[in-house]
Order: C-alpha cells, then structure tokens, then sequence
C-alpha cells in the first residue's frame, strides 16, 4: 500500500463534529467491506478534509482508500465541512451547540488574526467583547441553534470534565443541564452526576414498554426542568423554542411510543388551557 495514503493527516476542520461511536464505525467497516468504498474521501490542502470514518474503515480492512482533491473546489472548507455534516449525522440540539461552541472558538481566532493584520487605528475601534459575539451568533446560526446554546456548550467545553463533555456530544445529556452542573460542582461530582444520568435513561428504557396514562406519566420523567431566564428571552424565540424543544426531546427518547402520545396529549391541553387563561382562547 502506498506509504502517503497509509499516513494522510486529518484536516482540522474535520474534527469539529464528533467522531462515529463504535457501533456506527463497525457497521461503516462492514458496509465497505461488502460494497467496497462508495464516495471518494476529500482532501484539502493534502488533508483528510471529509471522510476521515472511511478512511479509518480502509485501513483496518487493508483497503486502498480512494481519494479526491477538492482545493480547486472549495473556498471555505468550514463551511463545507458543516454543510456535509449537519444533517448527514442527525445530531441532537445539545450536540450541535457543541459544535457550535468549536466554530465560535475557530471563527474567533480567525478574527484575531485578520485584526493583527489591519492598522491599529482600525483595530483601537473594533470593541472585543463585540467581536466575540458575533463569532458565537456567527456559529449558532450555521448550527441552528441559539446563542445561549451555544454559551452552556463553551461553558461545558470549559469547566467540564471529559466525561460530561462527552455525554453531551454522545446526545446522553441536554447541554443546559450539564452547563448546570459544569458551573456547580467539581469534576468528581460532575462524572458521579453522568453516571447516575446515564444510568437513569437505562433504566426508563428497560420500562418504556409499559404504557402509562396522564396521571403517572410524570414518574415517568426526569426532576430537571428547562430554565429560561430573562436573558434567555432577551436572546429571542429561537432560544426558549430551542431550550423548550431540547428538553421534551431528550426525555421523550426514553419513553416508549405509547408514553409519547400521552406526553403529547398532556402537552396539547396544558397549553390550551394556558392560551384560554392567558389570552381568552384561541384568536383572542
């Protein structure tokens, strides 16, 4: 095999979602292995730029791997990579802000770098803290999710142990929920806390077969509760939409189907009756 193909680099932009969990990687080195390798991997700047799984699979298979060039192609190769990615790997909201947390860091960088290069007249005027914001909302906005998302998801990258970073980019935990915990206790507590979190899933999936009405459906749930704060709602819908859908979602992945419609159905008269006692009703 040649020796260039057996050590290709993996370019940083690949990096910025997370790598396949190893039931995934096993089944893509099956499928090359009963197909062959179907898309060529891509290489920018002689770097594995999309591909990097299939790359992976051929070499533990002993596959030549096939290979395209796409320099010529692409003038952002972030931008790529996210478009490839954000719905090719169907990943929760808590895991895009993740990701999203990594372009802010990346866009913000970048812009340091383009400030080192103006005069320092242009630069003297150019506010800090106001650059950061818009790499973050920059970020937030290629990944669908809100800014505050993304703040809990670079609070987690920071004050977070491995494990907790972890559990939010494996979509086990919500990233506000771990943002919590991130900022509240110390890494040993922070591991204790994903291992009763993980295990309390394990346990609601074992059960999700057994169906439960409106009155026990809230055993059922976790005790954590969305938070939307006042600077939540100064960030706009798009975040208490995003706060709001992230929560019912990571519970409703633990319910059985029957759970679900009840989950639904429970929904759909607290918010009439909320409407009703709010606004008069429907149109009022």
């Amino acid at each position: 095999m040649d020796s260039i193909r057996n050590n290709l680099d993996v370019h940083p932009a690949a990096d910025i979602f997370p790598s396949m969990s190893g039931d995934e990687f096993d089944r893509l080195v099956e499928d090359i292995k009963q197909h062959g390798q179907i898309n060529d991997i891509e290489l920018y700047d002689g770097k594995i730029l999309d591909g990097k799984h299939r790359y992976r699979a051929c070499m533990k298979l002993g596959i030549e791997p096939k290979t395209i060039g796409v320099d010529f192609a692409i003038k952002d190769p972030i931008a790529h990579v996210v478009s490839l990615n954000v719905h090719r790997r169907h990943l929760n909201e808590s895991q895009r802000a993740m990701v999203a947390a990594k372009l802010a860091e990346i866009f913000a960088a970048d812009a340091k770098d383009r400030k080192k290069r103006k005069p320092k007249s242009v630069v003297a005027n150019l506010p800090p803290q106001k650059e950061k914001g818009k790499s973050r909302d920059k970020a937030a906005k290629l990944m669908k999710v809100s800014g505050k998302s993304v703040d809990h998801a670079a609070k987690v990258t920071k004050q977070g142990s491995k494990k907790l970073a972890a559990a939010v980019k494996d979509g086990k935990v919500a990233v506000s929920a771990a943002a919590k915990v991130a900022t509240n206790k110390d890494h040993a507590e922070q591991d204790e806390w994903v291992d009763e979190k993980v295990a309390g899933k394990a346990t609601k999936t074992k059960r999700a077969g057994k169906p439960t009405n409106a009155a026990t459906l809230k055993l059922h749930l976790p005790a954590d509760e969305p938070e939307v704060r006042d600077d939540d709602i100064a960030d706009g819908d798009e975040c208490v939409g995003s706060t709001v859908r992230d929560w019912f979602a990571s519970y409703a992945a633990v319910l059985s189907d029957e759970d679900v419609r009840v989950l639904i159905a429970v929904a759909r008269e607290t918010l009439d009756r909320i409407e009703a006692e709010r606004f008069g009703g429907a149109g009022g």
